[in-house]
């Protein structure tokens, strides 16, 4: 009788622990982004930030001869150029694409170097890190030339700026607010670093 009654006993417990529920800690929600409105709110805060004259006070150029083919720039090490030239950026007049995405932000200008002044163009959009993050680059950009249409005799300080890496290359794109300045950093064409401060 001893026997069946702790054998019932540990049978109750047993089977009272099975029938226990467990509550398990629910996980935060993590509130859902929405991209695109976050895009566009970047892109308006960003406009009147870049607009303006910049002076591009530095610019890193990692030298690697199998990067790609450099006519105009000798370099044999790494080099740094000081305040290489003058950079203007507004909106741009006409938009590139229809309707206009207001996601991304157009801009034309002008880079002035060697007494020369060339056409240029910036399409930003927003970086995916500083869209989740909101740490980082704020935003990525072709960096390129935005000559018309038609044929045209290029000259030796446009092919300069090109073959050092500086035009025709994507860079992440860093406003420092408050500060007037911008950090550029280069993704395969040689330029690593450019440093802008606005005048």
């Amino acid at each position: 009788m001893r026997i069946s009654f702790y054998l019932l006993a540990a049978m109750g417990l047993f089977c009272s622990q099975c029938t226990q529920q467990y509550t398990a800690t629910p996980k935060p929600v993590t509130p859902k982004i929405d991209y695109d409105q976050v895009s566009i709110q970047l892109m308006q805060n960003l406009a009147p930030e870049i607009i303006g004259t910049w002076t591009l006070q530095k610019v890193v150029v990692k030298h690697n001869p199998r990067r790609y083919f450099r006519e105009h720039v000798k370099l044999t090490k790494d080099s740094t150029f000081l305040n290489l030239a003058t950079l203007t950026i507004r909106p741009a007049a006409v938009a590139r694409s229809t309707p206009r995405d207001i996601r991304r932000g157009e801009y034309d200008g002008t880079i002035e170097y060697g007494g020369k002044a060339y056409p240029v163009q910036l399409n930003l959009r927003a970086d995916f890190g500083w869209l989740v993050n909101r740490e980082g680059p704020q935003a990525i950009s072709l960096f390129e030339y935005h000559f018309p249409n038609g044929t045209r005799i290029v000259e030796p300080e446009e092919a300069f700026l090109k073959d050092l890496g500086l035009i025709n290359d994507n860079f992440s794109i860093e406003v420092i607010n408050g500060q007037r300045k911008m950090v550029w950093r280069g993704f395969d064409r040689g330029v690593e670093q450019v440093d802008l401060v606005k005048q």
